[in-house]
């Protein structure tokens, strides 16, 4: 249940007493100076978010709350964090970002159920010593605080698998090739150089360090044979190092905003290299041997000096999207191509238009994006779904508008009557759009094919879900079902029906 600004008043709350097994409620944006204490009498609540009020303390009678999972107070003036938090017996989840904390005692202990901890946005300078009591703690968020120094319990956590430290004062990190199980590592935004970074466990996968003035690529990353991410943007890198290949799980390499002259042949070998972006370095020329790369999927190379697209771009085999905005590449080359390449299903994107190549003229799905690769966590249960932009009924009317309804052979359906229902999940992205549409369920193959087609050509009009007032990365159900109907002895009524089917949230399937 999400109650905003306007409907936190005592006549909307008081109806909570009537809603004993409500397990999801959301607060926001409200004047409540403490919580109201009707929600205390839910004993069944299990997530619960107040943000943008000003409770500035957490309420020891949350602990009534025995059976609550996750608890997020976001910007709400919080200054401490209270000893009895531990007695909330099988608290998981701990959101306390965007407040005023300056200080956790060292007497302080937390629950040690807690599989993620957010303090992101506070004013910490330091961790206590507890912290390492955490043996089930997967995910530690500390991003915008003022640590200067690496909170060393921090390498005590045995199941950490992400840790969030950037936009702090760090200056180094101790070895972390202690924690055996961390597979994401945030350092973005601290004044750190690759000469202070030591070591890093074997079990790293992503490697995020945006805005970051290094003058190379870590070394110390050579032995992350797991790496499938890696993001260094903003420094002085001037070479990419000859022993990259060697990380062969890598998919997605960013190096934009640096000092790079040359793209080196050897990035061919990269079997598993699905996004390579060299954006806004010093490049000249694109070597043909980079589309023998048999997975490259996405290349940016805007912003560089870049006077000429290789023909070898013909033999790519699974590129889709070229990025030459801002290069001296001139428009009647682009344009060679777009003739070339009409049978393949290429984005290149120019500075005064983006141009698509693909198997139909009709197709109108330029925001999709097949299957990107994404830092952060994709969510099946929200607390407020996923939804189609507009009024009630949008959704339907804009599919109908765009709709080819298949023509399907009394063969195979042995009548000219028929229907079926196609079953396509997707995930709707926080910043707009969407992408990795999935058949779940459907009989026909041309059904599909159409839900599909309407699907990406929806996609700039999808709004994202919410969990914790925040928008997420979220997966969506839409339910297509197609009807042709004898009308008349010689016509047919054909009828498509759409409808949204919200998973884990306390809405219900409706009608778009």
């Amino acid at each position: 249940m999400w109650l905003k600004r306007e409907a936190i008043i005592p006549e909307k709350l008081s109806l909570l007493t009537k809603m004993p097994n409500l397990k999801y409620l959301t607060l926001t944006g409200g004047s409540l100076s403490m919580i109201p204490p009707e929600i205390y009498k839910l004993k069944n609540l299990r997530s619960l978010t107040i943000s943008g009020n000003k409770l500035k303390i957490i309420p020891k009678d949350i602990t009534r709350l025995q059976n609550l999972e996750r608890l997020s107070i976001n910007n709400a003036g919080l200054r401490e964090i209270p000893k009895w938090v531990t007695k909330v017996k099988y608290l998981k989840s701990l959101d306390l970002s965007e407040n005023d904390i300056h200080l956790i005692g060292d007497d302080t202990r937390f629950n040690p159920s807690l599989q993620y901890l957010n303090l992101s946005y506070n004013q910490l300078n330091e961790l206590p010593k507890s912290i390492s009591q955490l043996k089930k703690l997967s995910r530690l968020n500390i991003r915008n605080n003022r640590f200067e120094i690496f909170p060393n319990a921090i390498i005590f956590l045995p199941k950490l698998k992400a840790l969030e430290i950037e936009n702090n004062q760090l200056t180094q990190l101790p070895e972390l090739s202690k924690m055996l199980e961390l597979e994401r590592l945030y350092i973005s935004r601290n004044p750190l150089t690759e000469q202070t970074l030591h070591s890093f466990p074997l079990s790293l996968k992503s490697f995020y360090a945006y805005d970051c003035s290094f003058t190379a690529i870590p070394q110390s990353l050579k032995n992350c044979r797991d790496l499938e991410t890696l993001i260094i943007t903003n420094g002085n890198i001037t070479t990419i190092p000859d022993w990259i290949p060697s990380l062969n799980s890598l998919k997605w390499l960013n190096l934009e905003k640096n000092e790079i002259e040359v793209i080196p042949i050897f990035l061919k070998q990269m079997a598993q290299l699905e996004k390579l972006i060299l954006s806004n370095n010093r490049i000249d020329s694109i070597p043909p041997e980079i589309f023998e790369a048999s997975n490259l999927v996405d290349f940016s190379i805007d912003n560089n000096p870049v006077r000429h697209i290789p023909d070898a771009i013909l033999q790519a085999k699974s590129l889709k999207y070229l990025t030459i905005e801002k290069t001296l590449i001139p428009k009647e080359e682009y344009t060679r191509y777009r003739k070339t390449l009409a049978k393949k299903p290429v984005i290149i994107t120019a500075d005064d238009k983006q141009m698509r190549y693909a198997e139909s003229k009709n197709r109108k799905d330029p925001c999709y994006a097949e299957d990107e690769i994404f830092e952060y966590d994709i969510f099946t249960k929200t607390e407020v779904a996923p939804s189609f932009k507009g009024r009630p009924g949008a959704g339907s009317a804009f599919f109908n508008q765009n709709l080819n309804f298949p023509n399907i052979s009394p063969k195979i359906q042995n009548s000219k009557s028929w229907s079926d229902t196609v079953v396509l999940k997707f995930v709707v992205k926080p910043w707009g759009g969407i992408t990795k549409i999935t058949p779940v369920s459907y009989q026909l193959e041309q059904t599909k094919e159409e839900a599909t087609r309407l699907l990406k050509l929806s996609c700039p009009n999808w709004q994202s879900g919410f969990t914790g007032s925040r928008t997420v990365l979220a997966w969506c159900w839409v339910q297509f079902i197609f009807r042709q109907s004898l009308d008349e002895p010689s016509s047919f009524k054909k009828e498509l029906f759409v409808k949204i089917i919200p998973r884990g949230s306390s809405q219900v399937v409706k009608s778009l």
